[in-house]
């Protein structure tokens, strides 16, 4: 145990080391960017290492790589002992889109290095006990997962549905609860080695914002791996009342929805999150509950709805589309890479800076928008090899970029919409960009490219080893739904990152 835990501790902190390394190297780009984009010369500040590396050891990776042995030798006997205690964590306010904040807390390396791996053990081993129906934290199942059910679900003549949503699940759930209905439950594989360590982390210590500490009263802590299982853990129970009435349902983390095939069902899923958010003393999230309604196309003796939204999906009986809030996230990310290309500079200095512009007027800042833009869409890929790819002229393992996730949407409207807004918001970017003068006036003006040149890149006739054409979102999205068929969900983005936007 020692060393396994020896060598998850030196991990940990390599992974931390080379996480600021990385943030370290961005910022040397940043600054040699911002020459090269500017002309403007400046002293470079180099990050610093942050404050907690000199004010507790247990967050400074170089000190626990040294002292990797030795920490987990003294972790595994205070468990065994019954005395484990984690170092106070650091609690960061997260900013969320509704205005509230979400509350991690980050521990240090050699308590995460031992959360990450019991948590790992804890999921593999209890893995077969939670519902078919819960699709998150769990090996070997996406999000995704989750749409591909909901879509066969929703098929029948005469569907009612309702959305569920619990306020601040992983905060507020009763510790007598876990106690009872996880820890000293005969429903889960734990070991006394784990119970011991869980405990420890439900009551942590942690420092707050204004330096103050705390200790933890309610609820597990968001940023530790062991609160992955845990989530799992306590909404098992609500799984179970589900599975007590007749319909399907479907779960991810706190975020659910039910389906049912009679008026009389969806009442006793009501009550059974009724039931389960008394036991668990978490409450149910008002603004996001629903209420009971019919899906179906046509006007119906109660609430009717056309369409289901689902982790950044719309789902109505005939067809499978974006929502309006996934678009939305789709265009602003899009808009963040456009104005800090295209705008950000010449809005500062006033002027497009010198070396921007070669002798033939093609716009190297415009390139670097749409290389940045393609990232985005088609991952580490080229737009010829993901057309060898639709063609069959040449395979992949799995489609990448932020499209993929989005491989069951149906028609290709959603997408052509997209490909349409991208071209207006470039052009409309571009405009604005030519409004300010050239620094540099003994080259040529940037020429201002048509609609056409920036669809196919004949925008760019000095230098053809460039890709100059606009990434489509039709093409990736044409090729997700190949690799779906493909690989089924290893074939796509696992969707992590993008539901995290919706």
């Amino acid at each position: 145990m020692e060393d396994l835990l020896k060598e998850k501790i030196e991990l940990e902190a390599r992974r931390r080391l080379k996480k600021w390394r990385k943030e370290a190297k961005d910022r040397k780009k940043r600054y040699e960017r911002f020459q090269k984009k500017t002309g403007m010369q400046g002293p470079f500040l180099p990050l610093a290492e942050p404050a907690l590396w000199g004010q507790f050891n247990q967050f400074n990776p170089f000190y626990c790589i040294k002292k990797s042995k030795y920490l987990a030798r003294v972790i595994v006997r205070k468990v065994r002992e019954g005395t484990y205690k984690p170092q106070s964590s650091v609690r960061h306010e997260i900013p969320k889109p509704n205005g509230s904040v979400r509350l991690v807390d980050a521990f240090g390396i050699p308590d995460a290095a031992l959360c990450t791996y019991l948590s790992s053990a804890l999921r593999e081993r209890n893995d077969r006990i939670f519902s078919a129906y819960s699709y998150a934290y769990r090996p070997g199942v996406k999000p995704i997962d989750a749409i591909a059910r909901l879509a066969i679900f929703i098929k029948s003549e005469k569907v009612f549905a309702s959305n569920y949503d619990f306020k601040d699940y992983f905060g507020s759930v009763s510790h007598d609860y876990i106690h009872k209905e996880v820890l000293n439950s005969r429903k889960f594989k734990i070991t006394n080695f784990e119970k011991t360590v869980i405990s420890a982390l439900l009551t942590h210590e942690f420092i707050t914002k204004s330096g103050e500490k705390k200790a933890r009263s309610l609820g597990f802590p968001q940023g530790n791996s062991l609160s992955l299982f845990l989530a799992n853990a306590v909404g098992d129970s609500l799984d179970r009342l589900l599975d007590k009435s007749n319909g399907n349902y479907l779960r991810y983390a706190d975020d659910s929805i039910v389906i049912t095939y009679s008026y009389e069902d969806s009442i006793k899923a009501m009550a059974a999150y009724s039931e389960f958010s008394q036991l668990t003393r978490v409450k149910i999230n008002t603004s996001k509950e629903t209420g009971i309604s019919i899906v179906s196309d046509r006007e119906g003796e109660m609430r009717t709805q056309k369409s289901l939204a689902f982790l950044g999906y719309e789902l109505s009986k005939n067809k499978i589309t974006l929502t309006e809030v996934a678009k939305s996230k789709l265009k602003s990310r899009c808009s963040k890479i456009i104005y800090r290309n295209l705008l950000m500079y010449p809005k500062r200095l006033k002027c497009i800076p010198s070396g921007r512009v070669d002798r033939f007027g093609a716009d190297w800042d415009l390139l670097a928008c749409i290389s940045e833009l393609r990232f985005m869409l088609y991952g580490h890929l080229s737009h010829d090899r993901v057309k060898k790819y639709l063609d069959g002229r040449s395979r992949l393992k799995s489609m990448p970029g932020s499209i993929s996730y989005y491989c069951l949407v149906e028609a290709v409207a959603d997408f052509s919409e997209l490909d349409g807004w991208l071209v207006w918001a470039v052009s409309r970017a571009l405009v604005e960009r030519y409004k300010y003068p050239l620094y540099d006036v003994g080259i040529s003006k940037p020429l201002m490219p048509a609609n056409d040149e920036l669809i196919d890149g004949s925008w760019l006739k000095s230098h053809r080893r460039f890709e100059g054409r606009l990434p489509s979102f039709v093409l990736a999205w044409r090729a997700a739904r190949k690799a779906w068929f493909s690989y089924g969900n290893l074939g796509v983005n696992d969707g992590r990152d993008v539901y995290e936007l919706q």
